[in-house]
């Protein structure tokens, strides 16, 4: 494998609505060669960076179901401000050890010293970018977009199982409901769209995530060559061999999912997403 290094500044971020394939994207980069740290969870999200995200929503009044109080925020600039230098001293601080790894950062100190092809996955970036826009100015983004029904009535199944956690801030009354569930989708989506409309075409790259299942060969080269990884033939067919795509419009097995299609299927994003899908 030989990989073309991102200037140390300048990583890769995966992001999308939750349950929409970002960790399935971000695993394939993982097996390519991208460093996505040393902290991640099941999902390949890095704790550090997850938990900047999740800082920055509640220092908005905002939760990741609950999204929109941040807009507030971004309107004012001094506010925003203060926030990106919060996060870039965060980001330059021994916090960062987690995603580095004891070794790497007893070898390297800082981001700023890491040279590797580096980036990191998390759904709570749809809204937090515009602040690592200013903290990595160079940054490059995959957003990953699937079926707004299919994340609704995914989400509602999610909700349901663990509408008893009550002692659990990631439980979700709202997204109980499959409408509303549909609702939390168009507002991670709206975000990404903006966020990423305001930097270079080139350092965006927008993927369908049944694309995993529909043509997932030419998928991982798109990826890699974004990412400026080439990959061994023996290579590819190992990342491969391990891609578990979600279910493709899954939303047909049920009259629920069916009904719910047909009230959301006019929604500006939903015409963006089959247009772009088609």
């Amino acid at each position: 494998m030989s990989v073309t290094a991102f200037p140390p500044t300048a990583p890769l971020i995966v992001l999308g609505a939750p349950l929409s394939g970002t960790d399935r994207v971000a695993a394939l980069l993982r097996q390519a060669g991208l460093f996505l740290g040393n902290d991640r969870n099941r999902f390949e999200e890095s704790h550090f960076f997850l938990d900047q995200s999740r800082w920055v929503l509640r220092c908005a009044h905002a939760e990741w179901d609950v999204p929109e109080p941040l807009s507030w925020v971004f309107e004012d600039e001094e506010t925003t401000q203060a926030l990106t230098e919060a996060l870039r001293a965060r980001v330059e601080a021994k916090g960062i050890r987690g995603f580095l790894g004891w070794k790497t950062h007893l070898r390297v100190r800082s981001l700023t010293g890491f040279t590797d092809p580096w980036g990191w996955a998390d759904t709570l970036a749809c809204f937090t970018l515009p602040l690592w826009l200013r903290v990595f100015p160079s940054a490059r983004v995959v957003h990953v977009v699937r079926n707004g029904v299919d994340v609704a009535l995914d989400l509602a199944g999610r909700e349901a199982e663990r509408r008893a956690q009550l002692r659990s801030r990631a439980r979700s009354s709202r997204c109980l409901d499959p409408l509303r569930a549909f609702e939390v989708w168009s507002a991670y989506v709206a975000a990404a769209n903006a966020a990423t409309g305001q930097i270079a075409r080139e350092r965006c790259l927008h993927l369908h995530c049944e694309d995993l299942a529909h043509r997932p060969e030419e998928l991982l080269l798109e990826l890699t060559e974004f990412a400026r990884i080439e990959l061994e033939p023996e290579q590819r067919e190992e990342a491969l061999a391990g891609l578990d795509p979600l279910p493709v419009d899954a939303f047909l097995e049920s009259p629920e999912g069916r009904a719910l299609h047909r009230r959301c299927k006019e929604h500006s994003l939903m015409k963006a997403y089959s247009k772009a899908a088609s």
